[in-house]
């Protein structure tokens, strides 16, 4: 899954713009033994630009995440247990001296429930936008989890990449670009 986020705020009387972006991958493989492995890497941004100053958060993380998958009819579990993470949160002004921060907090323990179903993707490079449907995973945390910068819902392709545009107005989705 491919997730990508943006959203741009002008603010009253030219008085400025907030910038907001996040842009993340997970990728999920399951094997034959029931063992899962989850590897997630994302970039979250905001910079917010004044008369007189401005001011830019950013965090970049990388993921490693080891666990077991089962099925019950058309719903899928993943449990999950954090095996590495590498996370940097660093805040910068105009004025003043880059900030390290503390990274967002992640639970050490993940459970998803994951439940069949289909999305319609868009497919925005001929003349006319086409819409087709293809068969995802729908994933949740099946109890209260912290994520950091993660989304706690994430769409996983059946049988290839989709990508989540997510904005203000909701959720549209495409194919992953082949890479």
């Amino acid at each position: 899954m491919q997730w990508e986020e943006g959203q741009t705020i002008h603010l009253a009387n030219q008085s400025g713009a907030i910038n907001r972006r996040r842009i993340i991958k997970i990728e999920v493989e399951v094997f034959s033994s029931k063992r899962a492995l989850v590897t997630e890497s994302g970039t979250s941004s905001e910079h917010n630009l004044y008369r007189d100053y401005w001011a830019e958060d950013s965090t970049t993380w990388f993921n490693v995440w080891q666990g077991t998958w089962s099925f019950t009819g058309d719903m899928m579990r993943l449990d999950l247990t954090l095996h590495d993470r590498k996370c940097t949160h660093q805040k910068k002004w105009s004025d003043a001296a880059t900030q390290t921060l503390p990274c967002g907090v992640v639970n050490k323990q993940l459970a998803l429930t994951c439940t069949l179903g289909q999305v319609l993707t868009e497919d925005l490079s001929g003349p006319a936008a086409v819409r087709a449907p293809v068969p995802v995973w729908t994933c949740s945390p099946s109890a209260p989890a912290d994520l950091g910068d993660t989304p706690s819902r994430w769409v996983l392709g059946k049988a290839s990449c989709v990508k989540v545009l997510a904005g203000h107005r909701g959720f549209s989705y495409q194919r992953c670009a082949r890479s």
